[in-house]
């Protein structure tokens, strides 16, 4: 079933309005979640609403919420996210980097305790849009530890991690890259589940995508 990308961002506004977020709030996330969905990355879209609705409810993430500053210099920042949306700390986090390169001529922003921020290359791409090379790592820790088996191993040792380097070319063609550390992710398999499509060959699913 399609939906015009409107109707889905108003949807999806309305179900964090009831959550608990404010306007702004609500606004940012779902046009974030909409934004990766029409851009191809599904996994990072409106897939995830429900997780967040269940982290609301585990008090794993908390509405409303800004980052606070923990550590700050001319050309660096630690900022603590207070278990918020992750789309809320990274926008804020990336908007004080940028600042802070265009003044320093180089910036390093780091922040923690903040909720899945999305797709890792829309914070890319807005350091582009201003002008800014970007490199950007992310470490995807979830309640519980490590979530992937090494290479030939059956057994969850290691975190999910994501990097996406972006370099300003022109306006319209940023030139990007974004490398995910494992092969098959979790929004992936559990869309695959949701469409009843099968993973990729050779690759392993066990238990439930939660």
């Amino acid at each position: 079933m399609l939906f015009p990308t409107k109707v889905l961002e108003d949807f999806a506004k309305r179900i964090f309005l009831a959550a608990g977020s404010d306007e702004r709030e609500a606004r940012i996330v779902a046009d974030h979640l909409v934004d990766s969905a029409v851009s191809g990355h599904d996994s990072h879209g409106v897939i995830r609403i429900l997780a967040y609705i269940t982290a609301i409810k585990k008090k794993e993430l908390i509405p409303n919420q800004h980052p606070t500053v923990l550590l700050e210099t001319d050309s660096m920042l630690v900022l603590e996210g207070n278990h918020g949306y992750g789309q809320v700390v990274a926008k804020e986090a990336t908007e004080k980097a940028i600042a802070k390169a265009k003044k320093s001529g180089i910036a390093m922003a780091t922040m923690r305790n903040a909720g899945h921020i999305g797709r890792l290359g829309a914070w890319a791409e807005m350091a582009a849009a201003e002008n800014q090379a970007t490199i950007c790592f992310v470490n995807a820790a979830r309640p519980g530890g490590a979530q992937l088996a090494p290479f030939g191993g059956t057994d969850r040792r290691l975190n999910a991690g994501r990097s996406a380097w972006e370099c300003p070319r022109s306006p319209d063609t940023p030139s990007s890259s974004t490398c995910p550390l494992r092969r098959l992710r979790w929004g992936r398999s559990a869309l695959r589940a949701t469409r009843r499509k099968s993973c990729a060959n050779r690759a392993l699913w066990m238990g439930t995508a939660t």
